[in-house]
């Protein structure tokens, strides 16, 4: 019994000093990362624009409903693990820059990606800069922390080049 209390009393003493911790964590943050891809920038551009395909080659995406669209933006929806996300996508710049925002759907964190595209060559470096804001002092923890606040860009940059290789 002894050990069971003791065991509880470090359990709550290490949730509460990881929430502490995230309190003390700003809301917002900035995380970058560049890869060189192997497409041209307007091939990389469609794809990164055709958001109706996404399911197919991102993963972790069930599936995505195109909720509007027009010349220079799409409204989306996309379904994971985490729920259903919604999106905006702001094309006006592409080739070489598309900016992407979350729009609703999602309570415990915020706010977008920019895609920077430049061509070298037969290939193209691709910035993405996300620039986020998690909520929950729980979930700031756990993605400084634990997940990295670079893994989602990542996975779609491992998704993106695992993509390009299929179909070529």
């Amino acid at each position: 019994m002894r050990y069971l209390v003791v065991g509880s009393a470090i359990i709550v003493v290490l949730i509460v000093a990881v929430v502490i911790v995230g309190y003390t964590l700003p809301v917002k943050h900035r995380a970058i990362r560049s890869a060189v891809i192997h497409a041209s920038q307007a091939q990389l551009a469609a794809m990164i624009g055709d958001v109706g395909h996404y399911a197919e080659w991102r993963n972790g995406v069930k599936r995505v409903e195109l909720i509007s669209t027009n010349d220079t933006s799409r409204r989306y929806g996309e379904q994971s693990s985490d729920g259903t996300i919604e999106y905006v996508m702001d094309t006006a710049g592409s080739p070489s820059r598309i900016v992407t925002t979350i729009s609703g759907g999602v309570r415990a964190f915020g706010g977008r990606w920019t895609y920077d595209l430049a061509p070298r060559g037969e290939t193209t470096a691709l910035q993405i800069t996300e620039d986020g804001e998690v909520y929950n002092p729980l979930f700031r923890f756990i993605a400084r922390f634990i997940i990295g606040q670079t893994a989602t860009i990542d996975r779609y940059f491992s998704d993106l080049q695992r993509r390009i290789a299929a179909q070529s």
